[in-house]
C-alpha cells in the first residue's frame, strides 16, 4: 500500500478510536443525566469503551508503524532495483557507443573505397 493510503487508514482508525473512547462515555453520561439511565450500567459500559478504545489505539499504532517499516523496506528494495536498471542502461549505452564507433569506421572505409 502507498503511504497516502496508509495515512488515510491511520487517520480514520484514530478517529474511530476517539469515537469509541470518548464518544461512547460522553453519550452515556448525557443519557444518564437527562433520562435517568442507571449509573452502574453507564460506568461499566463507559469503562469497557475506554479500555477498548485504548487497546484498539495500541493495535492501530502497531499496525501503522509495522506497515511504515515495510514501506521503507520496499523503498530500499526499489532503490536497489533502480540501481541495477541504471547499471544495465549504462552498459547498454557503452555497447551502443562501441557499435556506433564500428559503424563510423565502416562508413569511413566505404567512403575511402568509393573515391
Amino acid at each position: 500500500m502507498g503511504r497516502v493510503l496508509v495515512g488515510l487508514i491511520g487517520v480514520f482508525a484514530y478517529l474511530s478510536v476517539m469515537a469509541i473512547g470518548l464518544g461512547v462515555p460522553y453519550f452515556l453520561i448525557t443519557y444518564t443525566l437527562n433520562y435517568n439511565l442507571n449509573i452502574i450500567v453507564t460506568g461499566i459500559v463507559s469503562g469497557i469503551a475506554v479500555i477498548g478504545g485504548c487497546i484498539l489505539g495500541i493495535v492501530v499504532t502497531a499496525l501503522i508503524f509495522s506497515e511504515g517499516r515495510s514501506l521503507l523496506v520496499d523503498t530500499r528494495q526499489e532503490i536497489e532495483k533502480l540501481n541495477v536498471y541504471r547499471a544495465q542502461a549504462r552498459a547498454m549505452l557503452e555497447e551502443m557507443d562501441e557499435v556506433l564507433q564500428i559503424l563510423t569506421d565502416i562508413r569511413d572505409l566505404l567512403k575511402s573505397l568509393g573515391e
